[in-house]
Parts: C-alpha cells; structure tokens; sequence
C-alpha cells in the first residue's frame, strides 16, 4: 500500500528445488517471479543454483531469467507511447551466512530487472536482511529487510529515475 492507503505493488516469487548430487552444485531450482506494480506487470522464469562455497554458513545463489512484461495504461500515456509490451532479462546473486544453530541467517544480494520496448526499464534493488525461526520445525520466520530500488523508466525524450528505500518486517511461513 501507498502512503495514501491505495494499492502500490505486489510481489509473489516461486522456487521449486531439486537435489542435483553434485558436491559443487549441490542444489537447483526452477523459479519464477511476478511483479505488479502501478507502472506494469512482469513476469520472469529463470533459474537458481546452490553453490557449495566450503565456508560453513556461507551459501551463494545466483539466478538468471528471461524476463515478458506489460506497461499499464497510465504508464504508457505518460510516456506517450502505444506499445505495452516489453522484454528483457532479470538476475540475482544471494548471498546468505548462518549465524546460529537455530538457524537465524543475514543475507545481502542484488536484484536486476531489464525490460525493453518502447519504453526502456532498468532497475536495481539491493537487500539487506536477517532472518530467525519462531518454532523448532522453522515454518515460521521474522524477518527484517531494508531495500534500496534504483534505476529508470525512459523514452527518447522522457526519463523518470527511481530511487527509493524501504524497510520491511515480515512474518513469513514455509509449507
């Protein structure tokens, strides 16, 4: 929600992990990432790897996808252009370390999305961010996160740059 009350953006992201039996690559993952925001829609398949660093704690994931996206009807009257639709690439690098036995973590990556069409998107958000579990089957989690979005929507002849910060608690569970 916005500071008004109304609605600003969602997000919902998907990872379905596979055992590989790779000492290097122990893990994998299909993934998928939707945004909606009041700008546009995207949508981005990819996938992720779990790369054995040999530092205990340590755990890296770098993700790579391909990246369809519609701008909304007010985006695309701002920038007085016709085509909605755009492509692009979207990745990630995260960057995770166990703190405890319990299994609380603190974890910082950065996040790229790319659309290109008649209007060119790029964005970059950079995550900070710990993480506890609040039972002993870790299902249930708090989290707090800190998020810095920055980047531009442009045209030719017109350019809107973001920059924003946010800080999130979350309550989050698995199943």
């Amino acid at each position: 929600m916005d500071k008004e009350g109304g609605y600003s953006d969602s997000r919902l992201q998907y990872f379905h992990v596979f055992s590989t039996g790779d000492k290097i690559v122990p893990r994998a993952a299909a993934s998928v990432d939707i945004i909606d925001n009041a700008l546009f829609s995207s949508a981005s398949v990819g996938g992720v790897v779990a790369l054995n660093t040999g530092v205990k704690g340590l755990q890296i994931f770098p993700r790579f996808g391909g990246l369809v996206g519609e701008y909304k009807a007010q985006t695309l009257t701002t920038f007085d252009v016709q085509q909605s639709r755009a492509y692009g690439v979207s990745g990630a690098f995260y960057v995770m370390y166990t703190l405890g036995d319990d299994g609380t973590y603190i974890g910082a990556w950065p996040e790229y999305n790319y659309l290109d069409g008649d209007i060119e998107t790029s964005l970059l958000k950079s995550t900070l961010m710990i993480a506890t579990p609040l039972d002993q089957a870790k299902s249930r989690w708090g989290q707090l996160k800190l998020e810095k979005t920055t980047g531009s929507m442009k045209t030719g002849d017109q350019k809107i740059s973001v920059d924003d910060t946010v800080v999130w608690a979350n309550y989050k569970f698995y199943f």
